[in-house]
């Protein structure tokens, strides 16, 4: 069997949204691809979720659970071990990172597949959306430690795969009757000692004002970019120890992947939409401090000395 095209690396923690992937997925018009999901609930629904997506994409997905998995073990960030699983289990030729609840336009993979052929990889922005409110019965606004407790209650099955019963996700909902936040062109402030100017900082939502063209490794952020699998490879896995602030992950990441590259072409017209579900679930994902996050980064960035091979 040949090898898809682009394997969409998709983690999550949280109940529902398989739905959401699953129609974004249906309605590509390129379909050479390989889904690998990653998932902290595996225990718990991998049945169901294996059946729904099997109903909705055929079989082409791969479904795993991260390892270690210490999110279902302790309630625990293990976003690094996600991230390195999914690296692990895709077989496609190139590899596009997206997050749960992301909607993507029926262009976007075509989009990235085009260019890839013409520039060797493809980053694109992502935009969030505010969220349609969830079934009546869901719970929201819990801990991470009673949203935890929930999701092993017999009440949480009925949300394994969506969280919204009485919508039909489709190209309609989904990119026309979403409306944008608008966060400026920052949404966090930068680590302590550092200004927005500094290079080493980007917001999050910086690149949505950027032209078509290069850009550097400060805006990979691991939400819609695509490489060669073979670079990533040579990149290397992310560093356990910077579980609890994903985003400077990422820029670790980034810069592996352009020392390696060069160029990270950069598509505006290629985003994705992104459901802002942080007033629905728990976050644990930002479970250190900016200023000890950016120690980290510094600390993994001295990897870079060592020279690597494409």
């Amino acid at each position: 069997m040949s090898k898809p095209f682009i394997s969409i690396l998709l983690m999550t923690y949280r109940l529902g949204g398989i739905d959401v992937i699953a129609q974004t997925l249906k309605r590509q018009t390129f379909q050479d691809y390989e889904l690998v999901l990653v998932d902290c609930l595996y225990s718990l629904r991998h049945k169901r979720v294996r059946d729904y997506l099997e109903s909705q994409i055929g079989n082409k997905f791969v479904l795993v659970e991260p390892s270690p998995n210490t999110f279902i073990a302790d309630s625990i960030n293990c976003w690094m071990a996600c991230r390195n699983t999914a690296l692990r289990n895709a077989t496609g030729e190139n590899l596009l990172s997206w997050v749960d609840y992301c909607n993507a336009p029926s262009d976007c993979l075509e989009k990235h597949r085009d260019a890839i052929v013409a520039h060797g990889n493809s980053m694109g922005p992502h935009i969030y959306c505010k969220m349609p409110a969830p079934d009546a019965d869901f719970p929201s606004k819990l801990t991470i430690e009673q949203y935890s407790k929930y999701v092993r209650s017999k009440d949480a099955r009925k949300y394994d795969v969506s969280i919204f019963p009485s919508i039909e996700f489709n190209s309609a909902i989904l990119l026309n009757n979403q409306i944008e936040i608008d966060f400026g062109p920052y949404t966090q402030r930068p680590p302590e000692g550092l200004v927005e100017e500094d290079p080493n900082w980007i917001g999050i939502d910086a690149k949505r004002t950027l032209p078509r063209g290069c850009i550097t490794w400060d805006y990979y952020h691991a939400k819609n970019e695509a490489v060669p699998k073979r670079y990533q490879d040579a990149a290397g896995e992310y560093p356990p120890d910077m579980d609890g602030g994903a985003g400077y992950a990422d820029m670790y990441m980034g810069e592996r992947i352009q020392k390696l590259m060069g160029c990270l072409w950069f598509e505006p017209g290629n985003p994705v939409y992104v459901f802002l579900r942080d007033w629905v679930f728990p976050d644990p994902i930002l479970t250190r401090g900016a200023p000890e996050q950016y120690a980290l980064l510094q600390k993994n960035r001295a990897n870079l000395l060592q020279p690597l091979q494409a």
